[in-house]
């Protein structure tokens, strides 16, 4: 795939699985070897983690939007600066909904294999977060 197409795969991969809110579009755009790195306080997990994160995220968030502030590609890696807003409704992080719209950012690399996400190495803002939920002395991992 060339850098362009790289770049529109990762644009997708937001729009479709974190936008939309579709979990089909894990096993649709990640390579069923996939590893991921950062995501829920683990250091390394696979497409299993990620399914999970997914379910949880949308469990705890509503009215979830993903934007993309910076992209950039070289060769087979992309690297996203975003930045999400969301509604805090559910309680899957393990405290009850406060209804508070919070806006928190991360960045994301990403290794493209044969058209798909194959690995990830994640940063996400969790303390900032859980600040904004009011949860700041309450260590947890999404």
């Amino acid at each position: 795939m060339s850098i362009a197409d790289n770049k529109k795969l990762v644009r997708r991969w937001f729009d479709e699985a974190w936008n939309k809110g579709r979990a089909e579009a894990i096993d649709e755009m990640c390579a069923p070897h996939g590893v991921v790195h950062g995501l829920d306080g683990k250091e390394v997990g696979g497409l299993d983690v990620l399914k999970a994160l997914h379910a949880k995220f949308h469990a705890a968030f509503s009215e979830s939007r993903v934007y993309i502030n910076h992209i950039v590609a070289e060769a087979d890696m992309v690297a996203v600066h975003w930045t999400r807003t969301a509604v805090h409704s559910g309680d899957a992080l393990g405290f009850g909904p406060t209804g508070r719209t919070i806006a928190f950012g991360g960045t994301l690399f990403v290794r493209i294999e044969n058209g798909k996400l194959a690995e990830s190495w994640n940063y996400i803002d969790q303390a900032g977060m859980l600040e904004q939920l009011g949860q700041s002395d309450v260590p947890r991992a999404l």
